[in-house]
């Protein structure tokens, strides 16, 4: 099991790709919703949030190997689901709330979260509505 679980050392300051490796390899293979939602939003040492070009790039580090470009309309609600595949996501504009196991989580422009196959979730929209870029990664893909 190792460090699953656990978070890491704060070493990585000095190479944020490797923290942020790091940080995604100390998650349980089926960490629940809730600790996927609470992920921070910036690597060590980054200022700004991540742009789509470098987002793209994580997204291939990490093994995803579908991106979507999704947008959804003002104050939309995608009734409760779940995916079969993990999601990490980049929001472009607008905003949305994401609710799962009784956590709601806005999440704005900028801003990247990742959450697990298999964790039921509702989205919600903000007054603008969102547009965002979605990696797909299916378990065989791991």
């Amino acid at each position: 099991m190792g460090n699953r679980g656990k978070p890491p050392v704060r070493a990585g300051a000095d190479d944020p790709d490797a923290y942020l490796a790091a940080c995604h390899a100390s998650l349980p293979r089926r960490a629940s919703c809730s600790t996927i939602l609470m992920l921070s939003y910036l690597k060590p040492g980054q200022e700004t949030a991540m742009n789509q070009t470098e987002f793209e790039t994580e997204l291939g580090k990490q093994g995803y190997s579908e991106v979507i470009d999704r947008r959804m309309e003002a104050n939309s609600l995608n009734p409760e689901h779940a995916h079969d595949f993990d999601a990490h996501l980049l929001v472009l504009e607008g905003a949305m709330t994401i609710i799962s196991e009784g956590q709601e989580r806005m999440y704005r422009a900028g801003d990247t979260f990742s959450m697990p196959a298999g964790c039921r979730h509702i989205e919600q929209c903000g007054p603008e509505g969102v547009r965002y870029l979605a990696g797909r990664r299916y378990p065989t893909s791991r």
